[in-house]
């Protein structure tokens, strides 16, 4: 008998949950239900106790339900079918019929929220309701704000990882073969030591063939590359800072890849609305995606293209005398 559940939040429940889900997804995995990339089935993607169904098809998505719906009734689970959902990708002009579970009809919907990213049926996350900033934002804006890597510098550290593990243990079958394609290797080829080599200029490193000879041991080589990612990036963002317009006003910082900006680092810890305001609208004034009363003015003859703030303001130095002190200070700090 269980008498004691999972405190919400604990480091192990993630692992729990895999553990007693693992048989639904075995059966999903062994039905050969559901979607695939190439020949790897991802029919049942799964954190936790958050389980999505991916499916090419309304029937394999049905059949997916019945599975989880017999293994949950087998185990005492309940699952409530009215907070489940269902997003179609590319299902305009067809019919598709109604999702059940539990004899229960499941809503299908424009978008729902998974992980907490809503998906929508252009499978594109919403952008603005993540970070507060729009889409026409460069890239290097919302790295440089967030303090987050891009992908290709994740991707770049795997590749020289790999490469130098390889080289480190010489006489190996991998060692051997990665010589061999360092002699053959056509410039123009898309073969891994290609690859390496077009990582290694692009951070301005040393040829694979001298790495061969000198191999580096795994901190050397970790800080190395470190470093050279750093200056590489730095100096990107520098360059963009020159071309696009939402960084125009943005100081770039001497680690932007791996720090938080100061722009939302000045936002007090302190959890209330007045904080997560500011740190929205902060970001937004300084990559110039901000709309102004000035700009909607130019498209509505209607609009005032004075600042409400400037008007605000001057109101209360004008009216201060009449004004109770308290309503004139409420005003000035709104």
């Amino acid at each position: 008998m269980v008498l004691q559940g999972i405190q919400q939040g604990a480091k192990l429940s993630t692992t729990l949950y895999k553990c007693y889900n693992n048989v639904i997804l075995d059966s999903i995995l062994k039905s050969g239900l559901g979607a695939c990339i190439g020949d790897i089935q991802v029919p049942a993607p799964t954190c936790a106790d958050d389980i999505a169904v991916l499916a090419n098809s309304t029937a394999d998505a049905q059949g997916i339900l019945d599975i989880v719906q017999h293994h949950t009734s087998r185990d005492l689970v309940k699952i409530n079918p009215t907070k489940s959902e269902a997003v179609l990708y590319n299902a305009k002009g067809s019919n598709i019929s109604t999702l059940q579970f539990e004899d229960n009809d499941i809503n299908i919907t424009n978008e729902t929220k998974h992980l907490g990213i809503k998906r929508n049926e252009q499978n594109r996350a919403n952008i603005s309701e993540i970070q507060g900033l729009p889409n026409n934002t460069a890239n290097m804006a919302v790295y440089t704000l967030v303090g987050a890597e891009p992908i290709a510098i994740t991707l770049d550290k795997n590749v020289l990882t790999f490469f130098m593990n390889i080289v480190r243990n010489p006489g190996t079958i991998e060692c051997e073969i990665l010589r061999r394609q360092i002699v053959f290797s056509d410039q123009r080829g898309k073969d891994f030591i290609n690859r390496v080599e077009k990582t290694l200029s692009k951070y301005n490193l040393k040829s694979s063939s001298y790495y061969i000879e000198n191999p580096l041991n795994k901190m050397e080589w970790k800080r190395l590359v470190g470093i050279k990612i750093k200056e590489y990036w730095k100096n990107e963002c520098h360059n963009e800072k020159m071309e696009k317009t939402s960084l125009k006003y943005i100081e770039i910082q001497n680690n932007p890849l791996n720090e938080a900006h100061n722009i939302w680092k000045s936002v007090k810890k302190k959890n209330n609305s007045k904080d997560v305001k500011l740190g929205e609208i902060k970001p937004r004034i300084s990559t110039q995606t901000y709309i102004f009363q000035s700009k909607r003015a130019k498209f509505d003859p209607k609009v005032n293209p004075m600042c409400q703030l400037y008007l605000v303001k001057h109101l209360v130095v004008l009216k201060k005398k009449t004004l109770p002190l308290f309503y004139a200070n409420d005003i000035l700090e709104i």
